[in-house]
């Protein structure tokens, strides 16, 4: 398993019921609120990407456009949505 798996699967268990229950409430409210927009517009125009692609090697970016990313989730945070 690779070292950003492991690092998920040990923040997941740490979690409390509560937390998780909050973050499916926010993903439930945000799901809503997009259901929303696409009553009124037809197609949304979303970036999916915040970076150009980097080499196979490397696990993730350590920083986009000057800025570091203190974990691998923050270089596709605007696609994890």
């Amino acid at each position: 398993m690779k070292p950003e798996a492991r690092w998920e699967l040990e923040g997941f268990r740490t979690l409390t019921t509560r937390q998780v229950d909050f973050a499916r409430q926010v993903q439930h409210d945000l799901r809503r609120s997009v259901c929303a927009l696409l009553d009124d517009f037809d197609l949304l125009a979303l970036p999916t990407a915040q970076c150009w692609p980097f080499p196979a090697y490397q696990h993730w970016p350590s920083a986009v456009a000057g800025v570091p990313m203190d974990t691998y989730h923050r270089w596709m945070e605007v696609t994890t949505v």
